[in-house]
């Protein structure tokens, strides 16, 4: 009998804070023995001003009486209200900052017998981490009417073509790596035989008796082309064009004579 008028209490509280957020038999925190447990937890939606409240339902004289525990409660609220029948509690028994609501004999209506003084206190976050992990259902995650065993199923099928996909994208990754580091490779061994070949070159060009001064030097490649091409012939290239004069005048002369 007691029960049923705690939900039909219950069923008031909610109906008052039907826009507020409400956990019902609310613990405190983690099971363990210091945890509480609260008859009803609201919390406003409100972003400028936090306002929780919670309320202890008492259906007895000597529930009430007996009940040592309640002062702890306060701490997990910024408003804390005793709910219970008609001459069950008096207000003058209550401490100043806690409130009182007593309802109707046919339990229908509740009725402010003192309104409880609005705390501005910090909430343990024991209370949040209690409401999210065990209180709060999962909804944006999966579809309206799936049910959890449906949900999970999807979420592991899910949960393997993101493993699948990470591992061919990991494996695509590594492929290209590999492919960038061999090209990369290549072109460094290219750049290496190059430098060995200007090596060469300039120990050539040190032995044939141009130094680096000869490098920058107006027109280096006519005389590097003439100087190759002496020692193609073993005659300088001013003698040779001096006998090939030769040759022709004589070749003139020759005419002439004859």
């Amino acid at each position: 009998m007691v029960s049923r008028a705690n939900d039909n209490i219950l069923s008031l509280l909610l109906t008052r804070h039907s826009d507020d957020l409400c956990v019902p038999e609310c613990k405190t925190g983690s099971s363990d023995s210091g945890v509480r447990l609260l008859d009803l937890w609201v919390m406003k939606k409100s972003w400028t001003k936090p306002w929780t409240i919670v309320y202890e339902i008492k259906q007895s004289r000597s529930d009430f009486l007996h009940d040592t525990k309640w002062p702890e409660y306060i701490k997990y609220c910024t408003d804390f209200y005793f709910v219970a029948p008609p001459g069950i509690i008096q207000p003058e028994e209550l401490p100043p900052h806690v409130g009182l609501l007593v309802t109707s004999k046919n339990h229908t209506r509740l009725y402010t017998k003192r309104k409880a003084v609005h705390r501005d206190v910090q909430i343990p976050d024991s209370i949040f981490r209690y409401i999210l992990m065990w209180r709060v259902k999962i909804t944006n995650r999966r579809d309206v009417g799936q049910t959890m065993q449906e949900y999970w199923q999807a979420w592991l099928a899910q949960r393997d073509e993101k493993k699948e996909l990470g591992y061919n994208v990991a494996k695509k990754i590594g492929e290209l790596v590999e492919e960038r580091i061999h090209k990369v490779t290549m072109e460094n061994d290219r750049l290496e035989r190059e430098n060995e070949r200007l090596a060469e070159m300039k120990e050539i060009m040190n032995d044939l008796g141009y130094d680096k001064s000869f490098y920058s030097m107006y027109g280096m490649k006519d005389k590097l082309r003439a100087r190759v091409k002496e020692i193609e012939t073993g005659l300088p290239e001013d003698l040779i064009t001096y006998l090939s004069n030769v040759i022709k005048n004589l070749e003139l002369i020759r005419e002439k004579f004859k």
